[in-house]
Parts: C-alpha cells; structure tokens; sequence
C-alpha cells in the first residue's frame, strides 16, 4: 500500500510542477510537503505510545511501564527491570506493554 508521501509525489506534485499556475502550485507543493512532514512527525509520536505484543518484543530499558492482559482489559503499571524472572512474568501473565513517555 502507497503511502500518503509516496502518492503526493507521484500524483499531485508531478501535476502542480506544469504551467500556467505555477507561483500559486508552488505554494501549494510547499504547504503539501510540510503538512506531510507534520504528519510523519505524528505518525512517529503515535508509533511510540502504541501498545505491543509481548511477543513481539520486551522493553529494553529500566522503567515504569503500562501492561495489560487481553482477556482482563485492565492496564497496570509495572516497574521493569529486565531480568530474566521479570521477563517470565511478563510473558506468562501479560499480553501487552506499552512504554510510559514523558510530556517533553
């Protein structure tokens, strides 16, 4: 599936590029390419608060975390501290974790 970047390259900027608007199509590409850039900036921020399968991967670094159990659907906040022991509680009894961000 094409991106939202890759299909305004392909498709609208390749045709605001041809006279006769060209001052005004060049505002447009530049109001596109930040409004894309904005959107790539959210999608990253939003890829960091997500919530991940423990099986797709545990946390890396020491620290406070959100768990949750699929079939209980009640968040819980664990202090991580990447042992080993921790690491089979996790997997044993939890689904889902999700990292604690900040406000910056």
């Amino acid at each position: 599936m094409e991106t939202m970047r890759e299909y305004w390259e392909k498709h609208i900027r390749v045709r605001f590029n041809e006279p006769p608007n060209l001052i005004l199509d060049t505002e447009l590409i530049e109001f596109g390419s930040k409004a894309l850039d904005k959107i790539d900036q959210l999608q990253a921020k939003l890829e960091q608060h997500r919530w991940i399968l423990v099986s797709e991967r545990l946390p890396k670094e020491k620290g406070y975390i959100n768990v949750a159990n699929a079939k209980l659907k009640i968040p819980q906040t664990w202090y991580w501290t990447n042992t080993n022991d921790e690491a089979q509680r996790l997997k044993a009894f939890m689904t889902h974790w999700q990292p604690i961000i900040l406000p910056e």
